[in-house]
Parts: C-alpha cells; structure tokens; sequence
C-alpha cells in the first residue's frame, strides 16, 4: 500500500474499535508510513505505543484506540497493557523482539504476547528466567501462544530500592497455579544473600568466530543474539577467516590508507566480503545451495546474516577484530565497514574475556 492507503485503513480499522477500546498493530512498507502514522495519532487522540524499523524498508507500529474495556477482576493497570503480535516470526526473532521491548520501557509495564514458532513456549520460559520480566500468564494449549509478562528491572541494577527482605506475598499474586518458572523469582526476592549488598553484574557470553562459512556464521550472530537477549554481555571476536563478514563493499574513507603486499591483495580479492556474500561450507554447488537455503530461510520468516547483524547492534553485542590475523591476510581497518560497536584487540583482550565468561564458544 502506498499513501494515503496505509493511514486510510488504520483510520477505518479504529473507527470500529473506538467504543470498546483496543489496540492495532500495523506493518507497511510505504516510506511515509512513520510520519503518517505519527501525525495521525496525534490528530486523532489515539496513543502509539510502539513504531519501529523492522528491516527491508518495513516499519511496525502499535497503537491503542479508546479505552480498553475492563471485564471482570481485571486489574486496572490492562487498559496499559502492550499488545505485541509476533506470529510468523522465527526463532530468535520473537525473543528479540521481546528484549528490545524491555529495554525501552520501564519496569512494571505489562506486556501481552501472541506468538505461533513452536519453539516460542520454551524460548519464554528461559528468558524469563534470566530476569528480565516475570511471567504471569502462558497459554500454549493451541498453536498461537499466547503469554502475558511484566517487565522487570534490568540486569545488573542495584536493588537500592528493595528492602532487606521481601515477603514473598508482597510479590504480584499469580494463583496456586502458577508456573513454576515464576517461582524462583519470587523465592529470590524473598531470600537476598548476603552479598545483595553489591550490584550483580551481567554474565557474559564470549564468541569466537574463526570461519567464515555462511552456516557457521549463521550460527555465531543466532546465539550472540538469543545471548544479548538474555541480557548477557556478549562480545563477538572475529579472526582469520571470520574478519571477512566485518569487511564492507567499499574502503572507508574515513580510515588511512595502508600498505599491503601483492600476495595480501590478491588474497583479500580471493576471499568474500559482508554478511551477503559468505558461502555454504557444504552443498554450496556455486551458489544454488546457498540460494536454496536463503529462499527457504525468507519464506519462514528467518533472520538472515544481514539482518542478525543489525539485530546483534541494536542488542549492544561488542564486535572486536583481531589485529594479528588482520596483519597476516592484509585486512586493514580501511576495508572495514564502520560498524559503531566495532574494536580492534588481540588474543590476549580474547582469552580475559573468554576466561571469565559463563559462555564460551568457537565457530
């Protein structure tokens, strides 16, 4: 859809949700969508929620309409409730998505997710545990499952507010049925050690990347991602044949022109370059394998190399390259693409992290 189309349906669509209240999540690739959308919501009362890039030139908006209708018990806070739809969205995008929302909102926002990747229910309930929001409802008796959460205080922030000790019936009431993955969180409270004193600091997860083989890679940015969503400090250390998803299309201008020799050129030439042009370490077949791969990976909706990439920044995963093996294969920080989180250290920055890191992986 193209303008005014986009603004004209979501229009059409508040109208019949403006007596009992509701909220509307919209996707559109028309490139005036967001300041339509924005201007809309300001002419006409409603309130945005949520309005961001998704990639490819998508953008994705939640907007409340009216006032949400409260039924029975409901606690008076739901009429604020987020109303996150990710259906058809893979693994690790619903969790992705979950932790960026986290991080924009503050504590105690209650969030209600609807999502259909089978992998959704379990992937839930080991974020939760990582204490990031806390579960208060799960329904994954049918193929959409649907779970409602409420954010919580970001890992690594001093408890300064919370008293020495914390009955565990001062916690938000979730019933005599409630998950047991809720449970922990509660009796954590209710229990602080003797070291609360202290602010907890994140655990880490550091990631050798070695090869360059697209699969490989593939998997390197999937766990630095499903890492920084679990609000871990995760740092990507890119080496010998790896460095060569850092590199860009073109030499950035804004770094010095090195010298190299012939052989570190043609080299270099040899090697490919991005996120776009790495291939298959198996069943490549010049390309037709690689092809097969990403046509079946976009049509379940499957986070590619170059979208992980974005994903992993917008996450606050630390790229680092190395300098020895940029020496040797004549890689300099001019065929870099300037990616904002991207350092230059040696093995020696790798093996202190790696050496207290709770997750250590080479790829």
């Amino acid at each position: 859809m193209k303008c005014p189309a986009p603004v004209i349906r979501v229009a059409r669509e508040a109208a019949l949700l403006r007596s009992s209240g509701g909220f509307l999540v919209i996707r559109a690739d028309d490139p005036a969508f967001r300041p339509d959308i924005e201007a809309w919501v300001r002419s006409s009362g409603a309130q945005l929620l949520e309005l961001e890039d998704e990639g490819g030139g998508v953008v994705r908006a939640c907007v409340r309409v009216g006032e949400v209708e409260r039924q029975g018990s409901a606690p008076a806070a739901r009429s604020s409730e987020i109303f996150l739809d990710l259906r058809g969205a893979q693994c690790p995008g619903p969790v992705i998505a979950l932790a960026k929302l986290a991080a924009r909102h503050p504590a105690g926002t209650e969030v209600r997710v609807i999502a259909d990747d089978p992998a959704f229910a379990l992937d839930l309930r080991s974020w939760v545990q990582s204490g990031r929001a806390e579960l208060l409802s799960l329904d994954d008796s049918k193929p959409e499952i649907e779970a409602r959460l409420r954010i919580a205080v970001a890992p690594g922030a001093a408890p300064t507010a919370m008293p020495a000790t914390v009955p565990v019936s001062a916690g938000p009431s979730v019933g005599p049925s409630a998950s047991p993955t809720t449970q922990p969180m509660t009796a954590l409270a209710s229990q602080p050690s003797p070291e609360a004193s202290t602010p907890a600091t994140p655990k880490r997860c550091t990631l050798l990347v070695l090869h360059n083989d697209h699969e490989a890679l593939l998997a390197a940015l999937l766990v630095a991602n499903g890492a920084a969503a679990q609000g871990m400090e995760t740092s990507l250390f890119f080496t010998f044949w790896g460095l060569n998803l850092l590199r860009g299309d073109h030499p950035d201008p804004t770094q010095p022109r090195e010298r190299v020799s012939f052989l570190q050129r043609l080299m270099k030439w040899m090697m490919p370059k991005g996120p776009t042009r790495q291939k298959l370490g198996q069943m490549h077949f010049a390309g037709v394998g690689k092809g097969m791969l990403s046509s079946i990976m976009r049509s379940q909706n499957i986070l590619g190399l170059p979208e992980l990439m974005r994903s992993a920044q917008d996450l606050g995963v630390g790229f680092t390259a190395c300098t020895m093996s940029m020496s040797v294969m004549g890689i300099t920080t001019r065929d870099l693409y300037p990616y904002p989180n991207l350092e230059f250290a040696g093995v020696a920055t790798f093996v202190e992290r790696a050496k207290n890191s709770s997750l250590s992986l080479v790829f």
